[in-house]
């Protein structure tokens, strides 16, 4: 999926941001997070969401999910402060 991404969306950097790249983000950036995302933050799936907001806030951009399939460029969505997208199941947006 990530690959139908890439190929739809020349023009835009791709960045994957791993657990551990969350966890140095966090402390560089957002250190008075540090214990939260460390002791209160129990699962993977938790530090991933939390993660999400903090990369969002500090490089911008458009956040996809790994199973994100792109029909589209993006970067017209790039014009906006906001947007969300929609969950279609079954069915692409045309």
């Amino acid at each position: 999926w990530m690959r139908t991404c890439a190929q739809t969306n020349t023009d835009l950097t791709l960045l994957f941001w791993s657990a551990a790249d969350c966890a140095a983000l966090v402390s560089a950036r957002h250190p008075s997070f540090s214990t939260f995302y460390d002791s209160e933050l129990k699962t993977s799936i938790y530090k991933a969401d939390f993660c999400r907001m903090l990369v969002l806030h500090a490089v911008g951009g458009i956040y996809l999910d790994l199973d994100f399939y792109c029909i589209r460029p993006l970067s017209p969505l790039l014009s906006h402060s906001l947007f969300v997208a929609e969950v279609c199941a079954h069915r692409a947006l045309s």
